[in-house]
């Protein structure tokens, strides 16, 4: 690269750093072409110009061009006039051509060439030297590297550094450890009620992750930007143990970082890219429970099947609502805006959080086995999931003693109780159609589909009425979300009919499994309407059932009422 065109390239980067962030993405990959390197490394040159940190750590590509990239220009167009001018002389004496191994000498200068150039330029000259040397790209890229002291290695970035806490010298008293852990976080930020005995309970598990078997995800939600989600995370990286936080992180990024540093994970900004991420949720899912939290990758030149463990804390932060399957992991904490009439400190004037890391390394030090074989009583609100995302807690809160076995029994039936928000659409639907058949259908023995569909979109405002696409539920939809329960609709006798429907008690299986007991006196139905429960003995431990379901009339000539498992055609017909 002569020295007009390094004037040339010093201009463009100098011009576009100082472009606003949306002009700077217009012109990127057309000034990368003309300039002729990768967008990336443009990149790199106009950070370093704003006086960014920059990442160095980017890909090797094994062809040029790859991923829309511009071809790299050959080596010959950049070598000295006078090693060109003796290749010319060679090429027309007719001698046949060098082979492309060169001795270890001349390899070894053009390394020490290579470590010496800018980012750019390398980027420009690598495939033609590896191609010139006979060496493969990424051989060129380790050695150079070595000559730079691994300045660019793409596992690089800013190396982590664990620091090295000594425990607390005494004994520690647990309860009171949890207790000023729970006034540190109402200190900093506004919470809803329990979460702060909540967060205490989660910071002391950070500490015990090596010998319990379940590791609940502590997700911080908020309707809006400006909850005290950031905050809460700054938080948790001074108190929690072996801290790595990240607003950012990639599938591999993610497996790699805590196979090799066991971190407690705290991810910030997740709404960014967590929702699209399939691969991404997966592993997170995966590191839930002790049994499963590995991923295989392949590695290597010969593509060896590698095991990587995804064990360990997770934290993570987001505007909205987590996944499904990553809530059904969570321990949910719902921030909201701080209103004017409410105060709290600055976290950036607190003091020195060291005492209470040392005294938690204490506190797990000498109760590590206690909580190793606990076996804590699960409050009878919670579903098995839940219960099992605050085992760990609940046995660290028995443990402390005081009266936090009772206050972390309060907050996991408030913060994990059994509630409809963040149910399926299914769960949902069964709920509300157990809520008919405990008032408007009270009684009744069976339904057709177009009453049951009528009942439940009769609220213009609900769910039902504004299904799919602002267009209400439909018997085809209505059966397609009930067969997953083993509810398959059939002809059903009426007084005067027998047409497409459900028998009443083809549901009790499905109230059983996954709704909460039933309580009429305090239920609504899906239009408001108050529910009282007409028959006591219809219901059997809370939940609606019909004990006496009516049998089909095989001998009648009315012909038309199904047994509970219907025909084929007739499921289809729906």
């Amino acid at each position: 690269m002569n020295s007009e065109q390094n004037l040339t390239a010093e201009k463009e980067i100098a011009r576009l750093a100082n472009l606003p962030q949306a002009k700077y993405a217009s012109e990127r990959e057309s000034v990368a072409k003309r300039l002729g390197f990768r967008p990336e490394f443009l990149d790199i040159e106009v950070d370093r110009q704003r006086g960014c940190a920059v990442d160095t750590g980017l890909k090797q590509k094994k062809q040029n061009g790859e991923d829309g990239a511009a071809p790299h220009r050959k080596f010959d167009d950049l070598e000295p006039d006078a090693e060109r001018a003796n290749g010319a002389e060679h090429e027309a004496a007719g001698a046949a051509p060098e082979a492309q191994t060169v001795e270890p000498p001349s390899g070894a200068a053009e390394f020490s060439r290579l470590a010496k150039l800018s980012l750019v330029e390398y980027d420009r000259e690598r495939q033609a030297v590896a191609d010139r040397l006979g060496l493969r790209v990424a051989t060129v890229d380790a050695e150079v590297r070595k000559l730079r002291g691994d300045s660019t290695d793409a596992a690089a970035g800013e190396g982590l550094i664990f620091p090295e806490r000594a425990p607390w010298p005494e004994k520690v008293d647990g309860a009171e450890l949890l207790n000023e852990m729970a006034r540190t976080f109402r200190r900093f930020i506004v919470l809803p009620k329990h979460a702060d005995d909540a967060l205490a309970l989660w910071i002391a598990f950070t500490y015990f992750a090596d010998v319990v078997e379940v590791a609940p995800i502590l997700a911080a939600v908020s309707p809006e930007k400006r909850c005290g989600k950031t905050t809460l995370l700054a938080l948790l990286n001074r108190l929690a143990n072996r801290t790595l936080a990240a607003s950012s992180i990639s599938p591999a990024a993610l497996f790699r970082a805590v196979e090799k540093w066991s971190p407690s994970l705290l991810i910030d900004e997740a709404d960014a890219f967590l929702r699209d991420n399939e691969e991404l949720r997966g592993i997170l899912n995966s590191g839930h429970t002790r049994d499963t939290a590995f991923v295989i990758r392949t590695v290597g030149e010969d593509f060896e099947p590698r095991r990587f463990s995804t064990w360990g804390p997770k934290a993570i932060a987001l505007i909205g609502h987590l996944p499904d399957t990553l809530t059904d992991r969570s321990v949910v904490v719902e921030l909201r805006r701080k209103s004017a009439a409410e105060r709290v400190e600055k976290l950036r004037h607190a003091g020195d959080f060291e005492p209470i890391v040392r005294r938690c390394l204490r506190f797990a030090n000498d109760n590590r086995e206690a909580i190793r074989r606990g076996r804590p009583s699960i409050p009878e609100e919670l579903h098995d999931r839940a219960g099992d995302n605050w085992e760990p807690l609940l046995a660290i809160a028995d443990v402390a003693g005081g009266d936090w076995p009772t206050k972390a029994r309060q907050a996991a039936s408030v913060l994990s109780g059994t509630t409809p928000d963040g149910d399926s659409a299914k769960v949902e639907l069964l709920r509300d159609i157990q809520a008919l058949f405990g008032g408007r259908l009270a009684g009744r023995e069976a339904v057709s589909s177009a009453e049951l569909v009528e009942l439940l979109t009769e609220d213009k405002t609900g769910r039902w009425a504004e299904f799919s696409h602002g267009k209400a539920l439909t018997q085809r939809q209505l059966a397609r979300l009930l067969r997953p329960f083993g509810i398959i609709p059939g002809s059903v006798r009426l007084a005067d009919s027998t047409p497409k429907g459900y028998r009443v008690e083809a549901f009790n299986d499905a109230f059983t499994r996954y709704l909460p007991p039933f309580d009429p006196p305090h239920r609504h139905n899906p239009i408001g309407t108050p529910l009282v429960a007409d028959k006591p003995s219809a219901t059997e431990r809370g939940v609606l059932r019909i004990e006496h379901p009516p049998q089909p009339n095989r001998d009648a000539t009315c012909g038309g009422v199904a047994d509970e498992n219907p025909p084929p055609s007739e499921t289809e017909a729906l």
